[in-house]
């Protein structure tokens, strides 16, 4: 990048279709990520390392992974927490759906773990 205030660009975009994923860092430079495992944001390197993990247990789809993945994240950075919102992409029909958090494994009088009075 040229332009003087993009040149130190932090942020990271997923691309990914029903074969590949990729990640493309400001700098425009494209990652391929090893074994297929993409994580960014500040638990990231947490939600990646448990992804990887759980990659060899038998009978775990890519949502129960992903799921996995992001409780161990948010127990691990104090930047992320229990909130999330899962989106899934039908690779053969194009279509998004989105599942909002299901937190009902929790107790509702108490606050997530490692929360730190952050609301998304």
């Amino acid at each position: 990048r040229m332009d003087k205030f993009l040149r130190r660009l932090d942020s990271t975009l997923v691309v990914c279709d029903a074969n590949v994923s990729l990640m493309v860092n400001g700098g425009g430079d494209v990652i391929e990520p090893n074994e297929g495992v993409v994580a960014v944001g500040s638990g990231g390197p947490y939600a990646s390392a448990a992804a990887l993990a759980l990659l060899d247990v038998d009978g775990y789809d890519a949502e129960t992974i992903a799921k996995k993945s992001m409780e161990i994240a948010a127990n691990m950075c104090v930047y992320t927490n229990h909130n999330f919102v899962t989106e899934i992409i039908d690779s053969q029909e194009g279509k998004l759906e989105n599942k909002p958090a299901d937190n009902s494994e929790q107790d509702p009088e108490k606050p997530p773990e490692n929360n730190h009075g952050q609301d998304g």
